[in-house]
């Protein structure tokens, strides 16, 4: 959120820096191949967001992602998860960074919306 509240130079250099530090997140996860208990055992993780993640990957496959942004579930969930289904790196990156700009675009929206509204 912090990215949102910076100058205008600084915004699109940062969300650089995060799409670079998801991208390799991404890789380092695919590539750990941790089994379903090991995820659980990680820090933040409960085993029903495993199961969740689980069915939306069954029902969308790599789509599944979408639910990332708003469901609460951490994102190296999805991507340990994804080593299991055997995804396309390539589509899952690409579409990971898509669903994170269009959290940071709505994001930015509402607090731009809000801001105009609260400071009048």
């Amino acid at each position: 959120m912090i990215v949102l509240l910076m100058h205008a130079e600084r915004k699109f250099q940062l969300v650089l820096y995060d799409i670079y530090g998801m991208i390799i997140e991404t890789l380092i996860a695919i590539n750990i191949h941790l089994s379903a208990s090991q995820i659980s055992n990680l820090a933040f993780i409960k085993p029903m967001m495993l199961a969740q993640v689980q069915a939306w990957f069954e029902q969308l496959g790599v789509f599944g992602l979408v639910y990332q942004p708003f469901s609460g579930v951490p994102y190296k969930v999805f991507t340990f998860q994804a080593a299991h289904e055997h995804f396309a790196i390539i589509e899952f990156i690409a579409l990971a960074i898509l669903v994170r700009l269009a959290r940071y675009f709505l994001a930015y929206s509402v607090l731009k919306a809000l801001y105009l509204v609260l400071h009048r």
